[in-house]
C-alpha cells in the first residue's frame, strides 16, 4: 500500500495498472467476490542490503480480477518470475484451491 490509497481493494487495482499495465478501470471482481481477497500469504523476506532493507514480514493480500483485454506490459523492477498459469500451478496450494471457484 501507498500513503494515497483508500483501501486495500483499490490498491490492488493501482499495483495492476502500474505493474502489469493492465487498466484498473477495465477491471471486474468475479461473481461473488465483492470486496474480499481470495487469499493473504504472510511470509518473511530477507535482508536486502543493496535496498537498505531489514529482515521483515510481508503479507500479500490477493484478489482476482477479470479483464476485457489483458494486454500486460510489465514494470519489470517490480515484476519477476510473470507467466500465465493454469489453477492447479498457483503460487500456494491454499490459493489453487480456491481458482477453480471463481
Amino acid at each position: 500500500m501507498e500513503p494515497e490509497d483508500n483501501g486495500l481493494m483499490l490498491a490492488a487495482l493501482r499495483e495492476l495498472e502500474e505493474e502489469t499495465g493492465i487498466s484498473w478501470d477495465g477491471a471486474v471482481s468475479p461473481p461473488g467476490q465483492n470486496l474480499t481477497p481470495i487469499d493473504i500469504d504472510i511470509h518473511l523476506i530477507p535482508a536486502n542490503p543493496a535496498k537498505g532493507e531489514p529482515e521483515h514480514w510481508h503479507a500479500d493480500i490477493r484478489w482476482a480480477f477479470r479483464v476485457a483485454e489483458p494486454k500486460v506490459v510489465l514494470q519489470a523492477e517490480e515484476v519477476e518470475g510473470y507467466a500465465w498459469r493454469s489453477f492447479a500451478n498457483a503460487p500456494t496450494p491454499k490459493l489453487a484451491a480456491k481458482l477453480p471457484a471463481l
